[in-house]
């Protein structure tokens, strides 16, 4: 040790009880005379919390050295056990003979005891130190203690010490009883900057020394620093400082000394390696980053596919509006149906089937009803018929379009146009009177093309339909559904350009 090298009589930074080196702050002094008032005043409950390594435990030593003879104090050190311990050790303390006891007769028997100490005039303390570790139904029952007590006074008084948890647990909804019983409540804090040097003087002076023969001046405010002013703190740095200087040969403790001291006090956990048996071990902050960063991609990634299904959404409309909008049925339409039918009871009810593109209606929209009016070939089916009529299943084999690519569709739907009706659809008179619902019977011939570097979508329709450039759009996105984006196509892509009448142009 280094108490011969710097001459003390005692070691001044021992975590231990020792009454001799109690430093009393402010703080401590508020709480120990809170503490007196409640022996005095015989008061039913206190409580002291504080943090670890504060001197809890030191100021309650303290106070039982300086009870009356008349209080008997009963320390329970270790609270992790249930209640009925705790009963058992009061009933012992008292000389009361607990074997085969219940718990109720136990604490009638209690009862009678402190009753018959107070004739004498004699009273109970029970403190129970690291209170905390008591679980929700122990406090609860210890409680119930406390209602022992006369007309003038209460004959039992409990003491409760403990770390912040108990005064959260004690803040919970179902322990609220307890925390109306409470007349004390104090907070040991740790000490402030002045007063820490104030303590390492104190300890010192009890050890032959002082802070000033053993430290330099600008170690005052490191101290603090490194310690917070928790009493255990200092005593721990302060030990390991003077063990550096007696290695070191040095007269003082100085800045360097208490770095160093510090670096040897957590050097199980500077020197702990990163990887052990294929175990990662990461710091608080390491895995906060790691968190935020991982919180940060995921809401990237949730935003990108919620702004994709709009756009898909988006897209998807518009492409139907343009292509197919007499197979959309209007909702004024789906109304008239229906008080149609509520109105006229023996008429079948209407159906709307689902929009398909395999189906029938699919078939009879895409046509153009008045090119079709001019070929008796050609019959259009209704899907919802006033007079039912027995079909034949295979009558309309012939028109059915097989499971393919939408491109196949389109493709397939202009050659069964021109197998069915040898009458050309009649031109619109200009480029206005185009309406994109009459692009299907438009279709009778289609190219593919290579998309070069620098072409656009726009200009791509401008070569192909230049009368009706934005219908022109229309139609290559209706012939391309792998176009998902209008903004976008790439050198080396393939588009299907369709050829209509209105927009006949030699495609070679």
């Amino acid at each position: 040790m280094y108490n011969n090298y710097f001459g003390f009589s005692d070691s001044p930074f021992e975590n231990n009880l020792d009454q001799r080196f109690l430093f009393f702050s402010a703080n401590h002094k508020e709480v120990t005379a809170a503490l007196h008032y409640f022996i005095k005043w015989k008061k039913g409950f206190a409580l002291v919390c504080g943090d670890v390594g504060t001197g809890k435990t030191m100021l309650i030593n303290y106070l039982l050295n300086k009870l009356p003879d008349s209080v008997h104090p009963i320390m329970i050190a270790n609270p992790d056990v249930g209640y009925i311990e705790i009963l058992r050790y009061v009933a012992g303390i008292l000389k009361i003979d607990a074997k085969g006891k219940r718990a109720l007769d136990l604490v009638d028997h209690v009862k009678a005891a402190l009753v018959e100490a107070s004739r004498t005039g004699e009273r109970f303390v029970l403190i129970i130190d690291e209170a905390h570790l008591l679980s929700d139904k122990s406090i609860e029952q210890i409680r119930l203690l406390s209602n022992i007590e006369t007309q003038e006074h209460k004959l039992f008084q409990i003491l409760l010490l403990g770390q912040y948890e108990l005064s959260y647990k004690l803040s919970r909804p179902e322990l609220r009883q307890l925390r109306q019983r409470i007349n004390i409540n104090r907070f040991l804090a740790p000490m402030d900057a002045t007063e820490t040097i104030q303590y390492i003087d104190h300890r010192l002076k009890m050890a032959g020394a002082s802070f000033d023969a053993c430290f330099e001046p600008n170690c005052r405010h490191l101290i603090f620093k490194m310690t917070n002013g928790v009493p255990r703190s200092i005593n721990q740095i302060c030990d390991s400082a003077l063990l550096v200087c007696k290695a070191e040969k040095l007269q003082k403790v100085n800045k360097k000394a208490l770095k160093k001291a510090g670096t040897a006090l957590r050097s199980d956990i500077l020197y702990t390696p990163r990887y052990h048996e294929g175990s990662i071990a990461l710091s608080w902050k390491t895995m906060k980053r790691s968190a935020a960063f991982g919180a940060f991609a995921i809401l990237l990634i949730l935003i990108g596919i919620s702004g994709y299904q709009w756009r898909l959404g988006q897209r998807t409309e518009y492409l139907l509006n343009s292509l197919f909008p007499s197979v959309l049925t209007p909702l004024a339409t789906v109304r008239e149906n229906i008080s149609e039918t509520t109105a006229n009871p023996g008429m079948p009810p209407a159906t709307i089937k689902p929009f398909s593109i395999h189906s029938e209606d699919f078939r009879a929209t895409a046509i153009n009803k008045e090119t079709i009016s001019h070929s008796p070939e050609i019959e259009i089916q209704s899907s919802v018929q006033q007079t039912p009529e027995k079909k034949d299943p295979e009558s309309n084999s012939g028109m059915a379009l097989p499971e393919m690519e939408p491109t196949m569709q389109i493709e397939a739907l202009a050659s069964s146009l021109k197998r069915t009706s040898n009458i050309d659809p009649p031109p619109p008179s200009s480029a206005k009177d185009f309406q994109p619902e009459n692009q299907a019977t438009l279709l009778h011939n289609s190219k593919k093309i290579t998309v070069k570097k620098g072409d656009t979508l726009n200009g791509i329709a401008s070569r192909f339909f230049p009368e009706n450039i934005a219908d022109g759009v229309k139609i290559i996105l209706a012939a391309n559904p792998v176009v998902d984006d209008m903004d976008r196509i790439y050198a080396g892509q393939e588009l299907i350009i369709p050829e209509t009448d209105f927009y006949r142009k030699d495609l070679n």
